[in-house]
């Protein structure tokens, strides 16, 4: 793997505060651990360690202690618990808050029960209020679930981690677009190889295309529909579960953790019961989008991926979403195959032929990862700094 900074330089071990790959010329020691640059003045600030000396390179270290951060409060897997019990019960709130007010709006339109399921109980049924009000209803609750999780990710972040946001991955840079925009793009490529795939063979089948101006309607619709859901998943999955989770294992284990956590998760969706397969699928998943923040260093990648993925899927192929069925579609994807193939109900996620395709997608996201890796904002590689200053020295030459 290459360094986060150089990238043309292979990684030796990564920083002890932020957790990023590095190598040997950025990977300074100080107080028995190794530090990048850019955390070795905050970590030297907090050590109280004098400020007129050298830090990594020869620069002078200047960060003063009140502006250095401190230590997390707890450790990083207690602090994963800590927040997936808050997160759970603020999900399931929200979620329960919608159901309600489905039902209240089919109690004013003279249809209390939904039609298209037994429980009564279903978030993709728009049946007795109509798909508009429907779509303004899941909008708004996604949009306000949004904002919920972000509030609450950053009092977690800020009161346990002693973290920023940015932190985590969701920093605003020049390169959001240019993530949203690839995110979408692998989406597609990855559902247009599945239903090809699936079309070529006879397993899936194609039975109905809407018009034009419902297409454009539902393509733009759904993807503001769909969008915030995908980030609620994304920052509490991949931006604190994965970067916190990584304090305890290790980057790699931090992103094992928050495919373990997502596909748990999604362990209550209708219709996984009868697709074991289901399972695999949502942890290929969960490592596809984590690859995607890991090798990024941002959010936004994942989130356009899992918003795309959601899209594709649902409102462009009709397919069922994780069980889910949804109201609307550009296409109606029927898939008389077997399910063991097509995942059936359940959808592709619990179908052979899409954890076979991630599995390549995910082999191939990491063959292009010096392309997508972070840079600095400047655009340009920084040049390799000079060989480390061990601590005796920095301390021999600091003056107090």
């Amino acid at each position: 793997m290459s360094c986060t900074v150089h990238p043309s330089i292979e990684t030796v071990g990564t920083c002890e505060y932020c957790g990023q790959p590095h190598c040997a010329h950025c990977l300074q020691p100080l107080l028995g651990r190794r530090y990048c640059p850019g955390c070795y003045a905050r970590v030297a600030g907090i050590a109280r360690l004098p400020s007129a000396g050298r830090g990594p390179g020869g620069a002078p270290v200047t960060a003063p202690r009140e502006s250095a951060p401190t230590r997390a409060r707890l450790p990083g897997w207690a602090s994963v618990l800590l927040y997936l019990i808050g997160f759970v019960i603020l999900d399931t709130g929200v979620q329960f808050v919608l159901l309600a007010a489905l039902q209240i709006a089919r109690l004013a339109s003279g249809h209390p029960h939904p039609h298209s399921r037994a429980t009564g109980l279903d978030l993709m049924d728009a049946s007795g209020i109509g798909l508009p009000a429907w779509s303004l209803l899941f909008g708004f609750f996604g949009w306000l679930s949004l904002l919920l999780v972000v509030g609450y990710t950053a009092l977690m972040s800020h009161g346990i981690e002693r973290r920023k946001l940015a932190e985590l991955g969701l920093r605003w840079t020049r390169r959001v677009a240019r993530d949203a925009a690839l995110g979408l793009a692998l989406a597609m490529v990855l559902f247009v190889s599945v239903v090809g795939v699936g079309l070529s063979l006879g397993w899936y089948r194609l039975t109905a295309i809407s018009d034009p101006t419902s297409s454009l309607l539902t393509a733009v619709g759904g993807l503001l529909i769909l969008l915030p859901f995908a980030a609620v998943e994304e920052v509490s999955m991949r931006g604190y579960v994965q970067h916190v989770g990584a304090r305890s294992w290790g980057k790699w284990g931090g992103l094992l953790a928050s495919s373990l956590v997502f596909a748990a998760l999604h362990l209550l969706n209708p219709e996984i019961g009868k697709h074991p397969l289901a399972v695999v699928g949502l942890l290929l998943a969960g490592l596809y989008l984590g690859s995607a923040a890991l090798i990024t260093g941002d959010l936004w990648l994942a989130i356009f991926l899992h918003a795309g993925w959601n899209l594709m899927e649902g409102p462009f192929f009709g397919l069922p979403v994780s069980g889910m069925e949804v109201p609307t579609s550009i296409l109606r994807t029927s898939a008389p195959g077997a399910d063991l193939l097509t995942g059936g109900t359940f959808g592709p996620e619990g179908g052979l032929v899409l954890c076979l395709l991630m599995a390549i997608h995910l082999a191939a996201l990491w063959t292009v990862r010096p392309l997508l890796a972070r840079r600095q904002d400047s655009g340009a590689h920084p040049p390799v700094p000079s060989p480390p200053v061990e601590l005796e020295s920095y301390q021999a030459t600091s003056t107090p």
